[in-house]
């Protein structure tokens, strides 16, 4: 059971990495490829750095909204925010998220069941505004059988948020019910499930509310229609025509190809799915790789500059283990 567990948390999330650079670099004209990479606008890939900055900053913005007691200051979410997802580009499946939790629980004070529910909260509203502005701006277009299938993460996502809804609006009935099943089965483990259960419910209750709703759809709004003005600069720094389809196309396979569980921060994957994407969508193999790969760069440099001062200046502060509320 031991080497199952080692095999999938440390080898399989390579094999997927290295199996996914060699579908993306397959059949690459290399020289072709430094061509066009030698021809890009810097100052188109300068904006789209700014622009990334600027929806870090938005998200830092969003997150205080998604805490049930806004006792987080914007300085720390900002922090936070930089920290979380730099650890997602040293940890692979995402568990830079687990991290994040662990020292928003350390500044705020929250159980980390507590803070890892607003952070499930910031994915779905992501998950669910890119899939809106993804129908939005294709509309009835053929797609690719790679572009097609984004259709269906979508779907997953709109799903997935009428659950949340669903779950938010008849929390005092799970409750009830939760509170029973601890009232009959005095298992401790049993006990502890339920609490920390009751507890995330609690921790994604303010995406439902009358009032936050509509600023969290605001602020998400914003974090993406700043994150699409990054795909258009990226897309004129390689000179490739413009149009709002195919960034759509472009900024969803990023986002949703980072979702399948591999090496830190979607190495591999990311640019395999994307360039497949973009490909189908009339780009150039030698055009659609160097774009996808600036982006990944921009998105590393972007969260990995800071990443790296946050952790030196507060690891102590933010991975200390002990009198941290799970």
């Amino acid at each position: 059971m031991k080497n199952l567990t080692n095999f999938l948390k440390y080898i399989l999330p390579w094999i997927i990495t290295f199996l996914a650079l060699f579908l993306a670099f397959e059949g690459l004209d290399w020289d072709k490829a430094w061509e066009y990479i030698k021809s890009a606008k810097p100052h188109f890939v300068i904006f789209a750095i700014l622009l990334t900055v600027l929806s870090y900053l938005i998200r830092s913005f969003r997150w205080v909204q998604l805490f049930p007691n806004k006792n987080i200051s914007v300085g720390d979410s900002t922090k936070i925010t930089f920290f979380g997802f730099f650890m997602n580009n040293l940890l692979p499946a995402k568990a830079g998220e687990i991290a994040r939790a662990h020292a928003g629980s350390k500044v705020t004070g929250e159980k980390r069941t507590t803070v890892l529910a607003t952070i499930a909260t910031e994915r779905l509203a992501d998950g669910i505004t890119i899939s809106l502005l993804f129908l939005a701006f294709l509309g009835t277009k053929n797609l690719g059988s790679t572009s097609s299938a984004l259709y269906w993460v979508a779907l997953l996502f709109f799903v997935a948020g009428l659950l949340v809804f669903l779950v938010i609006f008849k929390k005092n009935s799970i409750f009830k019910i939760l509170r029973k099943i601890s009232e009959r089965f005095k298992n401790k483990y049993l006990l502890y499930i339920l609490d920390r259960l009751e507890l995330f419910i609690e921790g994604i209750s303010p995406v439902g509310t009358r009032k936050r709703a509509p600023i969290l759809f605001l602020w998400s709004l914003a974090v993406w229609a700043t994150e699409i003005c990054v795909y258009i600069a990226i897309l004129y720094a390689f000179g490739v025509e413009f149009n709002f389809s195919r960034t759509a196309l472009f900024m969803v396979a990023v986002n949703f190809s980072s979702l399948i569980p591999a090496a830190p921060g979607g190495i591999g994957v990311i640019e395999a799915v994307t360039s497949k994407v973009l490909i189908e969508d009339g780009v150039f193999q030698e055009i659609a790789l160097p774009m996808v790969i600036t982006q990944h760069i921009i998105q590393y440099l972007v969260v990995g500059i800071p990443g790296i001062w946050i952790f030196i200046r507060n690891q102590k502060k933010f991975l200390k283990l002990r009198s941290v509320k799970v």
